[in-house]
């Protein structure tokens, strides 16, 4: 249940609290907060970030795609109780050599690593890694994840995956966060759970469907078949530029955009 979007169960999630918010520029913030845990969703906050066809955007519209991410972060990091200076381990998960499933490497490559630079010149304290899936490293990512927190103690996860979606028009536009945990590989019969309640560490969860299973929007269909667009490299490098520099931003508010993009060269 933790890889499709909140609001693709056949069923009338608005009795739960799901409410949309519509903004200018077809930019529409879904959102759901579950105060009692039951069968489809476990307890937290959960948002979506629904934006148009991210190939027919202008610079403008995708700047102000990306400072809506920011507010969304920032009010999810704020109900986690965790401080901008606090360490932040974010995981990007999937299978790097599936194009679908490479959100989260895609990501962590952009991403401003602090943690072991000089705090004269920034205060954050973030870190990253990408596990890979079992099938390669023959170690359960949740085992990974795990003990790194063991060892470097942060206060805050963040994990990023490619999603499974049944609705074909949110392939590579639509962003969901949520402060519930993840199964790593959930959508093809995954891993261990990695939440609060596994690792004793906050969790934050930022996904973007990038597949589809044909059995789900066709008749002619009798078993899961996961599909892709063929442009799907194009689709993780766009909305992977959007998380990278959504986090780099809001965690590195001393810094200006241009001294970022002068660090990670």
């Amino acid at each position: 249940m933790f890889m499709k979007m909140i609001d693709e169960y056949d069923f009338d999630y608005s009795s739960l609290g799901f409410k949309e918010y519509k903004l200018n520029d077809n930019i529409i913030i879904s959102s759901l907060n579950v105060k009692k845990e039951n069968k489809l969703f476990n307890v937290g906050k959960y948002k979506i970030l629904s934006c148009p066809n991210l190939f027919l955007c202008t610079h403008f519209q995708i700047e102000k795609i990306k400072k809506t991410f920011i507010k969304i972060l920032k009010e999810l990091v704020l109900s986690l109780k965790v401080d901008l200076f606090d360490e932040v381990l974010i995981v990007g998960l999937g299978n790097k050599n599936i194009q679908a499933d490479a959100l989260g490497e895609s990501v962590c490559c952009k991403i401003l690593s602090t943690r072991l630079l000089n705090k004269d010149l920034v205060k954050s304290n973030i870190c990253t890694i990408c596990p890979n899936v079992q099938a390669f490293t023959g170690i359960k990512t949740f085992d990974i994840v795990n003990s790194l927190c063991k060892e470097i103690k942060p206060k805050l996860i963040i994990l990023i995956d490619s999603l499974i979606t049944n609705n074909i028009k949110r392939i590579g536009h639509s962003f969901q966060l949520s402060t519930c945990g993840i199964v790593p590989g959930g959508g093809v019969g995954g891993d261990k759970e990695i939440s609060f309640k596994t690792t004793g560490v906050k969790c934050l969860t930022i996904g973007v469907p990038f597949m589809i299973d044909l059995k789900e929007i066709s008749h002619n269909v009798n078993k899961s078949i996961i599909v892709t667009p063929k442009d799907i490299h194009k689709m993780v490098e766009e909305c992977s530029k959007i998380i990278a520099d959504s986090i780099n931003i809001f965690f590195n508010k001393d810094l200006k955009k241009e001294e970022i993009y002068e660090l990670l060269t």
